[in-house]
Parts: structure tokens; sequence; C-alpha cells
């Protein structure tokens, strides 16, 4: 279940009802270094209807290392960025997880991973979830020769 919590500063209008994406991402990780897991991707988001990396596509990037820094916490560092159609941030990411118990578990990892998860068995898990939704689209406006933007930024809970 999703629910979404969100203002409006600022409304504006545009006829366009359907947006076509195509979402790409690649990733790896590595724990060759000492007490050391260190994870890294890049994503993008191309729109189809107009498939142009430089400006129908919005491009993210996370580089994230988990340090086991006692036996219950891991301590997080890294950084997320996000550019593409007139737009970049680059935002830290920091926190840490500390495992309760073998079946409660909280994530305090900001922007990516808010969450408490209690373990039913070792394959079910109920958990609850803050997230940070962040997409921008560049509209289809051809007989205007218009290249309007759209962002959708929003802060949702799940469960």
């Amino acid at each position: 279940t999703m629910f979404s919590f969100s203002h409006h500063p600022k409304h504006t209008s545009f006829d366009q009802k359907h947006i076509n994406n195509l979402l790409v991402q690649f990733g790896a990780t590595t724990k060759e270094a000492e007490r050391w897991k260190i994870d890294g991707g890049i994503g993008l988001q191309i729109n189809t209807d107009n498939f142009s990396l430089s400006r129908y596509t919005f491009f993210s990037g996370i580089l994230h290392g988990k340090y086991d820094f006692k036996e219950r916490t891991n301590l997080h560092v890294g950084i997320e960025c996000f550019t593409g159609m007139r737009f970049t941030r680059v935002l830290p990411l920091i926190g840490f997880d500390y495992t309760f118990s073998d079946k409660l578990k909280l994530n305090a990892v900001f922007p990516v991973d808010m969450s408490l998860v209690y373990s039913l068995t070792n394959k079910w898990s109920l958990d609850a979830t803050i997230r940070y939704m962040l997409s921008r689209q560049r509209l289809n406006d051809h007989k205007n020769n218009n290249r309007r933007l759209v962002a959708y930024r929003n802060w949702g809970a799940e469960a």
C-alpha cells in the first residue's frame, strides 16, 4: 500500500495524458575492502517518444558504502546524484542500520532507506518505509516547438 503526501505550490496545466519511459539501471557491488561493502549504480529514465539522451533523459547515480561498525550496527555513507533536463543535485547519503533482534531491524539511511523491518520467517517480512520520489519529464509540444518540463517530487509512506 502506498500513501502519498504532497502540496501544490504552483499549478500549471498541460494536456499530455501519457509519458512513456524506458528505465535502465547498471550497478556493481564489492566486498574487497575489509569490513566494507561498496556499491554503485547509474540509472537512466529515457523518454521513448523522443529518444534523445541529451534532452529527454533523466540520469541518477549512487555511490554507497556500508561499514560493519560493530555487532548489530552498520554505518552508511555516500552520495546520490541526479542530472538532466535542466536539473542537477548531489545529495549526501548518510545513516546507520541497527538490528534489534533476529526479527526487528531499523534502517535509517537518508535519503535512500528509511524503514523498520519485522521478519515473520526467513522468507517473509513486514516493513514500514518512508520514501522520497523524484522524476522529471519533458513534455511533447511539437506544434509550438516548446520543451516544457514537469517535475514530480514527493514523500511517501509504504507498508
